[in-house]
């Protein structure tokens, strides 16, 4: 049965009333089954108007100046199903302001039309040849061409996050520029994480796979290096908060050469969020922590529901959320994987 919330139009057009006086219109003819759960989000994107009015009274200069903002008009199309909070299907209209959820995660999701100079008949007289060569293509290529594709691929997206850590520090540069001045800029050493690597192993060639931990070689495995005399560089950072270790490998076989990449969670992100708020306000009393919301701005002020938001997922990466770093370091020390040499402590913590 269809909802009787929504007012047949037309043979395949309906429309939503709603108290907001926004046009809605959902295109769907008789055969199309509508979900009442979906009806339910519609009617939640139209409250979308509520907080925009809520906003301009409170804040007027949140919009800028001249601004009138609206949801002016919404469409579903025959498609039309309950989503994640905005129905699949929504063609949202909005003056002055955009709603990032009702694009979606998935951005540029979308289909690709091939013309080509085949006749539809020699196609359809090969679809056992087609079929065969699809399936070994896409399900049982020769382990080996598919092997060097990872490798390739495995590779682009290592070089893509040196990259990417490499443009985050030179905007920490920027801001340290700016804010306090010039000043001397040496990388010690970018240790890598969650890959694999291609090593010898007791004389074998050995793919080493490591996820959340990071190489320590020792002076051995190190020759031909900077780090020859001394062992490969191990960076531990502690959590947002707490302090870091620089620390030299000692190349331990029994541990394959490798450490851990931190100190590991003591609580899933979902416990974390759970814990009462003392703990992290405690914290942020003394430890700055820059998003790209700041708590601190007039308006944002005026929105303890947004406000809430942000600490929440502030709680999810918490100190309390994380092992002690201490026990940690002594364990690689206690078992000669890396020896300690620096103790970082942080001052700020940037969150994206």
């Amino acid at each position: 049965m269809q909802d009787d919330r929504l007012n047949r139009v037309s043979g395949c057009e309906l429309e939503f009333p709603n108290r907001w006086g926004i046009p809605a219109r959902v295109f769907a003819n008789k055969e199309i089954p509508l979900e009442r759960a979906a009806v339910d989000e519609l009617e939640a994107v139209l409250q979308i108007q509520e907080t925009v009015d809520l906003l301009g009274d409170k804040s007027p200069q949140f919009f800028g100046p001249g601004n009138d903002p609206a949801v002016t008009e919404v469409v579903l199309t025959p498609d039309f199903h309950k989503g994640a909070g905005i129905p699949i299907g929504t063609v949202l209209a909005t003056r002055g302001f955009a709603v990032p959820q009702a694009i979606g995660n998935d951005i540029n999701c979308g289909m690709r039309l091939i013309a080509t100079d085949f006749d539809v008949e020699l196609v359809k007289s090969k679809s056992r040849e087609l079929a065969s060569a699809l399936r070994h293509i896409f399900f049982e290529e020769d382990f080996g061409p598919q092997f060097d594709q990872f490798l390739t691929s495995m590779r682009n997206a290592a070089n893509f996050a040196f990259g990417n850590r490499f443009f985050l520090a030179q905007m920490i540069r920027k801001g340290l520029f700016e804010a306090v001045g010039e000043t001397g800029w040496d990388v010690v050493y970018d240790a890598p994480h969650n890959l694999m690597w291609e090593e010898q192993l007791d004389g074998k060639p050995t793919l080493v796979h490591r996820k959340g931990a990071t190489p320590a070689g020792g002076w051995e495995e190190m020759q031909g290096t900077q780090f020859a005399h001394w062992g490969e560089p191990v960076i531990v950072p502690g959590s947002m908060g707490a302090s870091s270790f620089l620390l030299l490998g000692n190349g331990a076989r029994t541990a394959i050469c490798s450490a851990c990449h931190g100190a590991g969670r003591a609580l899933s992100r979902g416990e974390a969020m759970r814990a009462d708020d003392t703990q992290i306000d405690e914290f942020l009393k003394d430890f700055s922590v820059i998003t790209a919301l700041d708590p601190n701005r007039p308006d944002v002020r005026l929105r303890p529901d947004i406000l809430e938001k942000w600490k929440q997922e502030l709680k999810k990466e918490a100190p309390y959320a994380y092992k002690e770093i201490t026990p940690v370091i002594k364990t690689l020390q206690e078992a000669k994987i890396a020896t300690p040499v620096v103790e970082l402590f942080p001052l700020m913590t940037v969150k994206q």
